[in-house]
């Protein structure tokens, strides 16, 4: 299930982490969950979540890449810059990462993100 419109989100890379910090955006976390037997817990979760929101809370994704490899990556640069990488952890667990930039190439970005982890 894919997501319309833009998120709005920030992306910070430093030496030891990658975090990803975004509005709460309800309708992207309840559109899953809207099916008859899915509503009550939809409607309590939206009134917690727009609480959260006029609060000025924010959801952030941390990534320590010294934890992971890489596996497999693909990645391109036109006309805007994606990367997709499978990863496997210290623990031996499997991810995947797909970050997407929707407002042009930047390729020096996504190449500082693939530099993070080890191959």
């Amino acid at each position: 299930m894919g997501f319309g419109g833009k998120a709005s989100s920030k992306l910070f890379v430093t030496s030891r982490r990658i975090v990803l910090v975004r509005d709460i955006d309800p309708w992207r976390e309840l559109k899953g969950e809207l099916t008859p037997l899915g509503i009550p817990t939809a409607a309590a979760k939206e009134a917690k979540l727009k609480k959260l929101k006029s609060l000025g809370a924010r959801q952030y994704c941390e990534i320590r890449p010294a934890d992971l490899r890489i596996v497999k990556e693909k990645s391109f640069d036109r006309p805007q810059s994606w990367v997709n990488l499978h990863l496997v952890g210290v623990d031996g667990k499997q991810y995947g990462i797909t970050l997407w930039k929707t407002d042009g190439s930047d390729q020096e970005a996504r190449a500082l993100i693939e530099s993070q982890f080890r191959h």
